[in-house]
Formats: structure tokens, C-alpha cells, sequence
């Protein structure tokens, strides 16, 4: 009687019944084969990462770029503010683009490409340049405050340093057995047809770096886009974009640090990643990389391992905040990832916001970086209700390891730790006092995200 009411009265209520009745039916079996089948969430070493499902809702005005501007009389405060013009202690403007980041004996090594020259081909789709300038190196005790150590490998007389080639993306790995400092370099024509790799030695941080030539690695290999990672067993690794840019290679170097070994593997054919960024946090190895466009900004995307042998999984984009500027990695391209006094938890991304009409004007993003590993423990092997709701729906779904990169107008790395490992806040305690005012009324992107799930697990994002 009452169906037949309500398709005399109000047939639209029949097919929200329907709808309601498919939904529940939906939802109850999605609980139990959950229950029967949890095998992608008990036997599996890692899980996809939030990547493009992340809450995008989830932030407030200061994780975005929009957020509320530093009063002028706090502008003085030190501390990394992203996008600036940045200065030395002598008041000359940082060229270190394409950069990396040494820490020797408590000192931050920062290496990049020196660039404040003219920029060639301001109108050629990719194929900016300027004159090899040298690799500039400057040091700091806070990662804030930045003295210039010079050219730590000035322009010279071989021909890979000459003026009309391009020497680029500089790493800096310390060598315990030869206690010898090793640079390797992206060294390429005008028209990036060598793609080889160059390498330089010193007998200390700031150089002078002694050139010793280029090579391609693993026998005839395009390198183009490389990093250098060192593991804590002092072995070191290569992985650098080849193959046209549709392949990255990963291999380990000799024990002098000076040449690559055989084997290596291919990593993500046909994805198109470049700027490889490894770190490690834990026991898991993870790689930063951006796609290949050029000069312009596109999505991040992580990849985790628990061994460097792979298998590499995808934890997708780790970009907060507004769907825009998450989508162009905050407008920069990834160059070097540090980790904070070895916390094994958080860490300074560093990247490049190209201004392709003028490199040297090219400006610096630095930006707090997590990971959130939870292989371990009930929350990763035993999923709630609604995770196991959330996962068939495509809602946010938990993973065991999250990577997370939020941007900041304004923080200093140094106390981000130091404050984060008392138990504060990060979020608030990133900031000297002067600039934590104008945020008390503002609600936390912890705060948010906890609406949206169980306080416990997500408090500990940052």
C-alpha cells in the first residue's frame, strides 16, 4: 500500500528508494569482500598513495599561494620565504639553480648553476640557455642564512665547460674511503644532443672542483636529468633520465663514486619522468620526479621502494593545496630533496620556479616534505568500516605510506624540526612568534583533515 501511495503521490520518492536500496546493497558488499579478501591491504609491502584523490578541500589560506602577506615590519624575520629574490650575506642576489644540498660536518653545502647572464633563444619552444658561468656553492649553518663560497668549478679551458655548452644540475656526494668531494653534472650541447654526464673531484666542500671529463654512462646511455643518492652503507647510486627522456635509469656507482656499474634497471618506460629526486625515510626509499615539459611547471609524482631493486610503486602527486597550483607542483619543478637533521620523517624539498625569459631571474621554492609510513601496526592491517567504504568509492582512501608537501609563505627549517620533535605543532611551530599571530584564528589543515578522519592518524601528517 505504502508503494503504491507513493507512486501516486510522489513518484520521484520511488527512485530514491531504489537508488538508497541499490547504494546500501553497494556499500554492504564492498564491507564484506573487504572482509574476505584483504589481501591488497595484509600481504602488500606498500599502497597506492592518496595521488590525484587527495582532498583538495582540505587546506586553509596559508597552504595555499593566496595566503595572508608578512606585514613589512616582520619581512626582517629570517626565514626561507619562497619565490623572493633571495641574498647572500653580502646582499648579492643566490644563483644556484638546478641545485643540490651537501651537509658536512654541520655545515649546508648548497651547490647550483650560476645563470645571471643573457638568456638565449627567449623564443624557442625549450631550448633556453646561457654561457657556462660556473657551478656556484654557498654555505650555511641554518638553511636560512646563506654565505657565497664562489665558483666551486669555474668555466675552463675543456671544451665541456667552454661557453656555448650547457653544465647543469650539479651533485655533490662526500667520499669517506678517498675522502674526496665528487661533483657530477648534466653536461649537453645547444641542443642537448650529448646528454652525458661530467665529473669533478675536490679535497673540500667549496672546491676548487678539479673537471675530469664526461662520459655516457652504462656503456652509450642519454643522461640528462640525474641525481646522486648515498645510502647509509656508503654505497652510492646514479638514476638519471634517458632514452629520449621516456625511461629513467638507476644503477650504482663505483666505490670511488667516479663511474656507474653494471647493472641497471629501466624505471617507468614510457612515463616520461624526469628530475629524479631519491631520499629515504626509514627503511623505504622514495623518488621525487617531475614530468617533461620544458621550462613549464606540471604535476609531481612519487615512487617508493622498500629496496632500490624495486619493485617502484606510484604514491602519486604529493602536492597540497589548491587544485591549480597543486597541479604545477607550486609552479616549480623539483631539483633536490633534504633531509632535516636526519628526522626520518620530514624534509626540505627544494625546487626551481623556471622564468625561461630570463634563467638568472629563476627563483627558489623551498617547501616542508612528510612521510606518513604506516605498514606497521593495526591502523595499516586492519582498516575501519569506512576505509573500506571510502576505498570502493574512490573517497580518500588511506594508504600505508603518504608523502605530503604543503606550501609555506614563510618558515625555517632548522626550528620546524627542532619544534616538530618536541611534540608542538609544526604547522605553527615552523614560525618565529612574530609570525605565528596573524594564523591563531585561522584553522589548521590538521584540523581539517580531521573531520575527515580519525584524529590519531591524521594529526601526525606534519
Amino acid at each position: 500500500m505504502f508503494d503504491r501511495y507513493l507512486k501516486r503521490k510522489a513518484p520521484w520518492h520511488n527512485g530514491y528508494l531504489k537508488l538508497g536500496s541499490l547504494l546500501a546493497f553497494t556499500l554492504l558488499w564492498a564491507v564484506i569482500t573487504h572482509n574476505t579478501h584483504p589481501t591488497t591491504q595484509i600481504s602488500s609491502p606498500l599502497l597506492q598513495g592518496l595521488g590525484d584523490r587527495r582532498m583538495l578541500a582540505a587546506y586553509d589560506g596559508w597552504s595555499g599561494l593566496e595566503g595572508t602577506p608578512i606585514p613589512g615590519e616582520q619581512r626582517e624575520v629570517a626565514a626561507v620565504r619562497s619565490g623572493d629574490e633571495w641574498h647572500d650575506t653580502s646582499g648579492n642576489v643566490i644563483q644556484a639553480h638546478g641545485g643540490s644540498m651537501l651537509e658536512h660536518e654541520g655545515v649546508f653545502y648548497w651547490y647550483g648553476e650560476k645563470k645571471d647572464g643573457l638568456t638565449y633563444n627567449t623564443t624557442t619552444n625549450g631550448w633556453q640557455r646561457v654561457d657556462v658561468l660556473g657551478i656556484s656553492c654557498y654555505s650555511s649553518s641554518d638553511l636560512v642564512s646563506w654565505k657565497s663560497e664562489g665558483l666551486a668549478l669555474k668555466p675552463n679551458d675543456h671544451p665541456d665547460l667552454a661557453a656555448e655548452r650547457v653544465a647543469e644540475r650539479p651533485r655533490v656526494l662526500y667520499n669517506k674511503a678517498t675522502k674526496l668531494f665528487v661533483m657530477w653534472l648534466h653536461i649537453d650541447d645547444q641542443d642537448y644532443k650529448v646528454a652525458a654526464a661530467g665529473v669533478a673531484v675536490s679535497d673540500q666542500p667549496q672546491g676548487p672542483f678539479s673537471y675530469r671529463g664526461s662520459f655516457r654512462p652504462h656503456g652509450n646511455e642519454e643522461l640528462r636529468d640525474f641525481t646522486l643518492f648515498k645510502d647509509e652503507d656508503e654505497k652510492a647510486y646514479l638514476a638519471y633520465s634517458s632514452e629520449g627522456n621516456k625511461v629513467l635509469h638507476l644503477g650504482p656507482l663505483a666505490p670511488d663514486y667516479l663511474t656507474p656499474l653494471p647493472p641497471y634497471q629501466r624505471l617507468f618506460p614510457g612515463q616520461a619522468r624526469e628530475a629524479p629526486a631519491i631520499f629515504k625515510s626509514g627503511d623505504l626509499y622514495l623518488m621525487f620526479t617531475s614530468g617533461c615539459t620544458f621550462w613549464e611547471p606540471n604535476p609531481a609524482e612519487v615512487f617508493c621502494a622498500s629496496d632500490l631493486a624495486g619493485p617502484w610503486l606510484s604514491l602519486g602527486n604529493p602536492c597540497m593545496g589548491n587544485p591549480e597550483e597543486r597541479r604545477k607542483t607550486f609552479r616549480s619543478q623539483d631539483t633536490h630533496v633534504v633531509p632535516l637533521l636526519g628526522k626520518p620523517d620530514t624534509f626540505l624539498l627544494m625546487a626551481d620556479r623556471w622564468n625561461h625569459r630570463n634563467l638568472g631571474d629563476s627563483r627558489y621554492i623551498w617547501l616542508p616534505m612528510s612521510v606518513r609510513d604506516r605498514r606497521n601496526g593495526t591502523a595499516a592491517e586492519t582498516p575501519s568500516w569506512a576505509e573500506k567504504v571510502g576505498s570502493v568509492l574512490g573517497i580518500v582512501p588511506r594508504p600505508s605510506v603518504d608523502v605530503v608537501v604543503r606550501w609555506e609563505d614563510a618558515w625555517q627549517p632548522l626550528q620546524y624540526y627542532a619544534l616538530s620533535t618536541a611534540g608542538d605543532n609544526p604547522r605553527t611551530a615552523a614560525l618565529p612568534m612574530a609570525l605565528q599571530q596573524k594564523r591563531e584564528d585561522q584553522p589548521s589543515q590538521e584540523a581539517l583533515l580531521s573531520r575527515h578522519s580519525e584524529p590519531d592518524e591524521m594529526s601526525s601528517v606534519m
